[in-house]
């Protein structure tokens, strides 16, 4: 089984972030940033506390900031899409998240920016949003057996 946390939208919450990774450092493969951590901060602050790495995309919040504003995993024979979603416009609907995850072959869409926890599987594709670690929310996508689980978690 492979396992990857997922956070988004820290904005300065690096005590919360840090408590996330350390409940999921030894189980987990990788993790993942999807943006608003203070411009890197939060995350500069665990991986030098617990000597690890973020994969990670840009939000809309993160100035002067050398990450991109979408990626892609693959992994396990899936691939995912990495966005913070403002470049989605998510908050005004998932429309063109679900169209661009389409047209990529994407088999997971993984995207932060409305502070929302939220999870649907349409037209064969996961769509995951680990709501705001400044909020305490968090969220992991396991692959095993070929599959995609994902489970929104909180502190």
């Amino acid at each position: 089984m492979i396992r990857i946390i997922i956070t988004s939208d820290s904005h300065g919450c690096a005590d919360k972030l840090f408590t996330i990774v350390q409940k999921h450092i030894k189980d987990a493969n990788k993790f993942i940033n999807l943006g608003d951590c203070r411009s890197g901060d939060d995350l500069l602050f665990c991986e030098k506390k617990l000597n690890m790495k973020f994969m990670r995309v840009a939000g809309n919040c993160d100035f002067f900031y050398e990450a991109p504003d979408i990626d892609f995993l693959e992994t396990a024979g899936k691939k995912i899409l990495l966005c913070h979603g403002h470049t989605f416009s998510v908050k005004a609907g998932y429309e063109k998240i679900m169209k661009f995850a389409a047209e990529t072959g994407c088999d997971a869409a993984l995207f932060g920016h409305t502070h929302m926890q939220w999870h649907e599987y349409i037209n064969g594709i996961h769509f995951l949003c680990p709501g705001a670690v400044k909020n305490g929310q968090y969220a992991m996508l396991d692959i095993e057996n070929g599959k995609i689980i994902c489970i929104k978690a909180t502190l």
